[in-house]
């Protein structure tokens, strides 16, 4: 089985291998930069740079992303193994092939930390459903990986906040007469807990003051601004509340990223985070309560088309020699990775020959199969009472929503955010179609038992 996990590891760095290099984003920069949170990018936690750190040293990047992919790939068996209850190595490469068709070996292959969101999910529900089919040592690793994956974006503490309360909300639900402990209580909640303390730690060191999230103010602005509320507010208020912003409101664009990232942009010309974080709250909540039903119907209609939007290329545009030149990370790996620059340069995502097009088709067919799929086997595993195979595509369920309601309503609408869990659809349909398989010469000798005992 261990050599089972290391192939089905290698299986999930497809991509990097089809490239020709880790696959990587604008965004991969600042996450190898520096582990100083004092010097680390306003938006970035340094958390994932911690993590990559001691797979590439400013060598080589191939070691990281095998190391994403056979942590996935373990925690993939381990999961598999808890709800299929008898697990070959055999079976278990079979039932790789299937999450190696999604967009999850894409993210694995990527220096992005978007294939830990997954991680999020995936290790929630071991320590909420099945705690006690794991040994100490595997219950206690399952609990410090989710912890660390929580802390390597963002966006991922919203989202082990709502799929911790799904789980005791399923947990009373699905096992209304054997409540559990209080001992599996604390290991669900330690991983967010941990993450909680962590963040907390880093932000207030760097800030000076308690401060759990410093970002989510100056996000929210850009989101309101491109909206279209925030706009309106400001021009209120300026006459009277003199906001820094005032003097470039007929410049406020009206796309989030580009009011935060362009280096000649409103925000940075207006002096970035440091200068604009107190505004930044001042803005949102006078925005909220001035335009309360205005902004809800535009965030509401953001997280209705975040939920469906699955396209790869929002994190891996195919890029053209052109404007290959301009673009932070290629400065960055021709500065502290020479030796690896020539196959980057060579690479199919830096002369734009991945299809992207037909990754976007293919994932997307791929998805609605399998939610297809998904709800016929969660009816079928509902009428036999199985509880593990019920409680797993609704934790799912309930991820994907609460996904796409934390980064819609916080950052923009990309596929790649939805994208980072959509897989998930995929491994349960195929979980459950092995379960179901694996269930039906069991029933079927119990038939014959039952038959040949009655008469």
């Amino acid at each position: 089985m261990i050599l089972a996990i290391f192939a089905a590891a290698l299986l999930l760095c497809w991509p990097a291998f089809y490239n020709g290099y880790p696959l990587l984003y604008d965004d991969s920069a600042s996450y190898l930069d520096t582990i100083d949170p004092r010097k680390a990018i306003w938006a970035r936690p340094v958390f994932y740079t911690l993590f990559l750190r001691p797979f590439h040293l400013h060598t080589w990047l191939w070691p990281a992303i095998f190391a994403q992919s056979l942590i996935l790939a373990h925690l993939i068996y381990v999961v598999a193994r808890v709800t299929l209850d008898r697990l070959t190595p055999e079976g278990y490469l079979l039932l790789m092939f299937v999450p190696a068709l999604t967009m999850l070996p894409w993210l694995t292959s990527m220096i992005m930390p978007h294939a830990f969101t997954g991680v999020v999910v995936l290790g929630l529900f071991l320590l909420g459903f099945a705690a006690d089919r794991l040994g100490p040592f595997e219950k206690w690793y399952v609990a410090l990986l989710t912890a660390g994956a929580i802390t390597t974006h963002m966006s991922h503490l919203g989202l082990a906040v709502g799929v911790l309360f799904t789980i005791l909300v399923l947990r009373a639900w699905l096992r209304p007469d054997g409540r559990p402990r209080r001992a599996s209580a604390a290991i669900l909640a330690f991983p967010v807990a941990a993450a909680l303390l962590a963040q907390v730690a880093v932000n207030s060191y760097v800030r000076g003051t308690f401060s759990i999230a410093p970002a989510t103010p100056i996000f929210l602005l850009a989101r309101f601004i491109a909206d279209g509320p925030a706009v309106r507010y400001l021009h209120d208020a300026c006459p009277e509340r003199k906001f820094i912003l005032c003097a470039y409101l007929d410049e406020l664009p009206s796309h989030a990223d580009a009011f935060l990232w362009p280096r000649d942009g409103v925000f940075r010309r207006a002096g970035g985070a440091p200068v604009l974080q107190d505004e930044a709250r001042e803005i949102v909540i006078g925005t909220l309560r001035t335009y309360p039903g205005w902004q809800l119907a535009r965030t509401a209609g953001n997280v209705m088309r975040q939920l469906v939007d699955l396209r790869i290329d929002s994190i891996m545009p195919a890029t053209n020699p052109e404007r290959l030149q301009h673009y932070p990370i290629r400065r960055y790996i021709q500065r502290f990775f020479p030796g690896a620059y020539e196959d980057y340069l060579a690479s199919r995502q830096s002369t734009g020959r991945l299809p992207t097009a037909a990754l976007n088709m293919t994932h997307g067919i791929l998805t609605v199969v399998s939610l297809v799929t998904g709800l016929f086997l969660t009816i079928r595993f509902m009428r036999r009472g199985s509880t593990m195979m019920v409680a797993l595509p609704l934790v799912i369920a309930a991820a994907l929503l609460i996904n796409a309601t934390v980064t819609a309503s916080v950052s923009g609408v990309f596929g790649h955010y939805q994208g980072r869990l959509a897989w998930l659809v995929t491994l349960y349909a195929a979980l459950g179609g092995l379960r179901l398989m694996r269930d039906a010469p069991d029933a079927l000798a119990a038939g014959r038992y039952v038959r040949r005992a009655t008469s």
